[in-house]
């Protein structure tokens, strides 16, 4: 068991900490939210290239 263990710390942070469902991404409600338009495609299987830029 330490095995697995010890593989989990030796990936990069920005690996262990990347969101594993929509619900984990946090401050996003209008992207992600129940009627977002992100959701939506991604619910729909219809996600497109997207560059997203603006303010944090």
């Amino acid at each position: 068991m330490e095995l697995f263990v010890t593989e989990q710390r030796n990936k990069p942070l920005a690996w262990r900490m990347m969101p594993a469902s929509l619900q984990e991404f946090v401050g996003q409600e209008d992207l992600l939210g129940t009627n977002g338009p992100l959701r939506r495609l991604i619910e729909e299987d219809r996600i497109v290239s997207l560059i997203l830029y603006g303010p944090p």
